[in-house]
């Protein structure tokens, strides 16, 4: 027997809506895992993890240097040869050309006193050349001294001082003009630093 026309349509239109609650449903399930998705995502920026660190700082004496006594080439001898006299940071002299007098007038290092935090290292930086003028007589007279040198201290004792003593040498012409020399108004400067 044939199925009567008004059957077909109704199973027609059932089929109809069973597709269509379907549909909707899939969209419904689909944005509910969106949102879930959403939410856990939102969650896994908002949950995180974080640290402590302290900050910290520790101040310590300056580094200071101060003079105990200038640098003494001694008495030399005017000679008709130029030369060099070494004086080393001990205060021991050599000549080379030159001649010093070993009865008059003993050479002497330059001497400072260094101090700052116990214990602490610390540079030593020292001049290129210096110029001695001719005090007495004309004036107009120079020697350079060079090639400094120090006694190597580069460490401040438990007590936080150090004794430091630079030597250096003197460039003496022929015949150099009998006088006495120094410095002036424009000394050597030593600088030391942590």
């Amino acid at each position: 027997m044939k199925p009567s026309s008004a059957g077909s349509r109704k199973k027609g239109k059932t089929n109809k809506n069973t597709l269509k609650m379907i549909k909707n449903f899939t969209k419904a399930v689909t944005l509910v895992i969106g949102m879930i998705g959403f939410s856990l995502t939102s969650n896994a920026q908002i949950t995180g993890a974080s640290a402590d660190a302290a900050a910290n700082a520790t101040i310590i004496a300056p580094i200071l240097i101060g003079k105990n006594a200038d640098m003494n080439f001694g008495s030399i001898v005017a000679t008709a040869t130029a030369g060099t006299v070494v004086l080393d940071a001990a205060g021991a002299r050599t000549a080379s050309g030159a001649q010093i007098s070993t009865s008059q007038g003993a050479g002497t290092a330059a001497d400072f006193t260094v101090s700052g935090e116990a214990n602490y290292n610390f540079t030593v930086t020292l001049p290129g050349t210096v110029t001695l003028t001719n005090t007495t007589g004309v004036g107009a007279e120079t020697m350079t001294v060079d090639t400094f040198t120090d006694n190597g201290v580069t460490q401040l004792n438990e007590s936080g001082t150090a004794n430091l003593k630079v030597g250096a040498t003197l460039n003496v012409a022929a015949s150099q003009v009998a006088g006495s020399y120094n410095t002036g108004a424009t000394p050597f400067t030593v600088t030391v630093a942590y």
